[in-house]
């Protein structure tokens, strides 16, 4: 009933679920059935721990991977913690590795009483050598190439691996690594917004709204934009991640370089009267953050 339940009468709720679990039970005889339609998470579980050991037993480790966790936390987090955590379905075999791939860190309230278990390892850029094996095994052989490849990625992985697709075809390599940070069900609206404000250093509604040309909801665009997952410094000035501004900079200064320009002339035009609001003049420039910000964000 999600949202709906404080305002449902309680006793006639009761009522229908129990007359729902008595028709489920006329309608199965046999009462595995009716628990798997009532609570299947609680009838599966133990099912799956069973095979799981069964695995377990012919293997070295037993490995589940779990992918953009951002996602299906909100569903899974309380499941796995008690699968692997607890004995509330069963016993977790003893060699299971459980991987949670995701923009944050685990749940410090549902993980924080397992830190003997559990291990963060924040994701780096490749090194040389990393980036050379990679393209290695994507055919890319040559030494310079793999030496340019990985002086124009940064060790970016997802930057790396597009170029390792298209080699020497920069601007291509550049819209596929754009496609992967944005996603591909990313609405155009979206999509060309999220392009034009890489152009600014830092983010604020006001700034937005300049990069973009659209003055109709800055605070929901500055909202949407905050939420990326290569967007940083929420508390403070927000920022694009440099390696991936990037190649969202070189392929809006080769794909459309009439907006690249306007854009730059409405930002322009935005730190010169915010400067001029400050009180700025060639004398305090330095006296004062907000102005040299201004300033320079100007020139």
């Amino acid at each position: 009933m999600g949202a709906f339940a404080p305002v449902v009468d309680g006793e006639r709720l009761a009522r229908g679920a129990d007359r729902f679990a008595a028709s489920l039970s006329a309608r199965f005889r046999d009462q595995e059935d009716v628990r798997l339609v009532l609570d299947p998470v609680r009838a599966l579980s133990p099912v799956l721990l069973t095979e799981l050991g069964r695995v377990a037993e012919e293997v070295p480790w037993t490995a589940l991977f779990f992918d953009t966790y951002e996602n299906t936390a909100p569903f899974l987090d309380g499941w796995l913690r008690d699968l692997t955590t607890t004995d509330r379905y069963g016993a977790a075999p003893g060699n299971l590795v459980l991987t949670l791939a995701g923009r944050h860190r685990p749940d410090r309230v549902l993980w924080g009483g397992q830190a003997e278990l559990v291990a963060h390892l924040p994701l780096e850029p490749l090194t040389e050598d990393e980036s050379r094996r990679l393209l290695a095994a994507r055919g890319v052989e040559d030494a310079s190439a793999q030496r340019a490849v990985w002086e124009g990625s940064a060790g970016l992985p997802v930057l790396v691996s597009a170029l390792a697709d298209h080699p020497g075809d920069t601007l291509l390599a550049g819209a596929t690594a754009v496609d992967r940070f944005l996603g591909r069900a990313l609405p155009p609206r979206e999509r060309e917004a999220a392009l034009a404000c890489a152009l600014p250093r830092t983010l604020d509604e006001d700034v937005c709204a300049a990069a973009t040309g659209e003055g109709d909801d800055p605070a929901a665009l500055f909202a949407a934009l905050t939420a990326l997952p290569f967007v940083s410094g929420h508390e403070g000035a927000p920022r694009y991640h440099d390696l991936v501004r990037a190649p969202m900079l070189h392929l809006r200064r080769t794909t459309a370089p009439t907006r690249w320009r306007a854009a730059h002339l409405r930002l322009a035009a935005l730190h010169e009267q915010r400067y001029e609001e400050l009180g700025g003049t060639d004398e305090n420039d330095t006296a004062d953050p907000a102005r040299l910000h201004a300033r320079l964000e100007a020139a």
